[in-house]
């Protein structure tokens, strides 16, 4: 009876599994958790002797492990490309937003699939926040916390905004930007942009 079951639940992940191949990112990591819990296959795991604490660790790096395939693969075009955000941004630097990110996106994806209960509404929860996200946190930044010369001092924008983690990946970006693109000077060093290292640490207090 067991066997059945597995062989059932097994079929059923192959079938939701093709929807999701393609897919990377937050959407697609909610989903597939999501899918976990449906098809129980977190309880039979349990039955043949897997922990939690275990099975969170396997999730979390392999859900990190295929972000950074990502972070490869973009950058590496960016390096071959010879776009200076990519080249002449400092090493420590990149690497502590691209860290701060994968951890604030994987734990993002895990909060927003624990309230939703089926996978496929979570895929489109998933893709709703990235979109509208997205385009909100650009809009804040370009239209109302960007640098203008009609301002004495480049504005600041509150931490409040911060606590969502994709607006404070995109802070960073927008900083991280218009230091190459407009100041000729990307930044080597988190010192150099102050709010640039405050967008960071709140990326890792969110992804706490």
């Amino acid at each position: 009876k067991l066997q059945k079951k597995l062989a059932k639940l097994n079929k059923r992940k192959k079938e939701k599994g093709t929807k999701l191949r393609g897919r990377g990112g937050s959407p697609a990591v909610g989903s597939r958790s999501r899918m976990e819990k449906e098809s129980k296959l977190i309880q039979i795991q349990q039955m043949h002797g897997l922990s939690m604490p275990v099975y969170r660790l396997v999730a979390f790096l392999f859900n990190f492990a295929m972000y950074l395939l990502v972070v490869a693969f973009f950058t590496g075009c960016g390096a071959l490309m010879s776009i200076r955000f990519f080249t002449e941004t400092g090493a420590g630097v990149a690497a502590a937003f691209y860290a701060g990110w994968g951890l604030a996106q994987v734990a993002l994806a895990y909060f927003c699939s624990a309230l939703i209960s089926d996978s496929r509404l979570a895929s489109v929860v998933g893709y709703a926040v990235v979109l509208f996200g997205t385009g909100f946190g650009i809009m804040i930044c370009q239209g109302v916390y960007a640098d203008s010369p009609l301002k004495p001092e480049p504005p600041v924008m509150p931490a409040a905004f911060l606590l969502w983690p994709q607006f404070a990946m995109i802070r960073a970006v927008f900083l991280m930007n218009s230091r190459c693109s407009l100041m000729d000077a990307c930044v080597r060093r988190l010192s150099d942009v102050p709010e640039l290292r405050t967008a960071l640490l709140f990326l890792y207090f969110d992804a706490a």
